[in-house]
């Protein structure tokens, strides 16, 4: 791996990291585009700095929630938040182990890829027709239902094409939240099954998976994944406060369309 692929997978993981594009779709694609096998070392490496990313940006909710565990804390909306994220990150984990070897055999099929922007696109359309009559509430008033159902939806993420932040913002609009409401909650969801999902992975890197490119070219793409993860939270925070997800909804119909005709003329 050169410095320039490096750089390219770094912005890729960390725009598509936090945008409802799916970043794992979007890193097989970029790979096959490079002619190269999936390196997971360096893959795991590029969501440390992306992980770096979410906790620097929410790290007032990350004490505030923290703290909430303390006596001082009880019966509180922070510690009811908290309580739900450690739930539905239990869920979400339990099935996503469950799903491991499926997971890892569907990342091979281009048309699979394909299929999974495309369920990204619908979800992204059915949240915004459905979310608009939906009640309005906060991420703490979801209710241990909803928020199961969202960690489901999370879970089913760990398909290829299939985006976690643009299914689990659906989910939360399908639940009631805001965009922006559902954007936050996904996010602040996303951070400990990262976590988690690389702590897993890291068992396969330590057996010798893959080798790790030279340190200056993997930290390169650190620092590109870390700085472009920060900016598409901020962006995509700010955009859906006044703007709904279509444009989301048409580019990844439109990727997964491509996707599966390139994946159609490889048979």
């Amino acid at each position: 791996m050169d410095y320039l692929q490096s750089l390219v997978l770094g912005v890729v993981q960390g725009l598509t990291e936090f945008l409802p594009i799916s970043s794992d779709g979007h890193l097989a694609l970029t790979y096959r585009l490079f002619n190269q096998a999936p390196n997971l070392s360096f893959e795991i490496f590029l969501h440390g700095a992306t992980l770096i990313a979410m906790i620097v940006f929410f790290r007032r909710d990350i004490i505030v929630l923290a703290s909430s565990f303390l006596p001082k804390g009880k019966g509180t909306p922070e510690r009811k938040l908290a309580w739900l994220i450690v739930v539905a990150t239990a869920v979400s984990g339990v099935i996503a182990l469950a799903a491991k070897k499926l997971v890892e055999q569907a990342n091979t099929s281009l048309i699979v890829i394909g299929v999974g922007f495309l369920v990204t696109s619908i979800a992204l359309v059915a949240a915004e027709i459905i979310g608009r009559r939906a009640t309005r509430r906060e991420p703490e008033d979801l209710g241990w239902g909803r928020t199961v159902a969202i960690a489901i939806a999370q879970a089913c993420a760990a398909l290829p094409g299939v985006s976690r932040s643009g299914l689990t913002i659906s989910a939360g609009m399908f639940g009631g939240l805001t965009r922006a409401a559902a954007a936050r909650f996904s996010f602040l969801l996303g951070m400990p099954l990262i976590a988690a999902a690389a702590i897993v992975d890291l068992k396969d890197v330590l057996s010798g998976a893959a080798p790790m490119p030279s340190l200056p070219v993997a930290a390169l793409g650190f620092v590109a994944a870390g700085i472009s993860g920060y900016l598409a939270i901020a962006g995509l925070l700010a955009f859906v406060r006044t703007r709904p997800l279509y444009a989301f909804a048409g580019y990844t119909a439109a990727v997964g369309i491509i996707t599966i005709v390139w994946g159609a003329t490889l048979r």
